[in-house]
């Protein structure tokens, strides 16, 4: 946001987070809410989100599939002459 120093900005990054990642702190990396990222586990929507890890009841994010995850949704750059036009 323009105008915010680095410290002031309160969403995580993906390198600060444990191996492990709760769905809130990925709510809070990702901008999605929790209850959606709870909806695309429970539901089984293949490729909505990231894979999940079962401990227990407890379901957490491995760091390596969010990164996974993330690379997968990314879209390539818009070319510099349709930015201009």
């Amino acid at each position: 946001m323009k105008g915010r120093s680095p410290q002031q900005d309160s969403t995580p990054r993906l390198e600060d987070l444990p191996d492990l990642i709760t769905r809130r702190e990925l709510a809070a990396l990702a901008g999605i809410a929790e209850q959606t990222l709870a909806r695309w586990a429970v539901a089984g929507e293949v490729n909505r989100g990231p894979r999940i890890t079962r401990l227990g009841r407890a379901v957490r994010y491995q760091k390596q599939h969010v990164r996974e995850w993330l690379d997968s949704r990314a879209e390539p750059a818009a070319e510099h002459s349709a930015l201009a036009g």
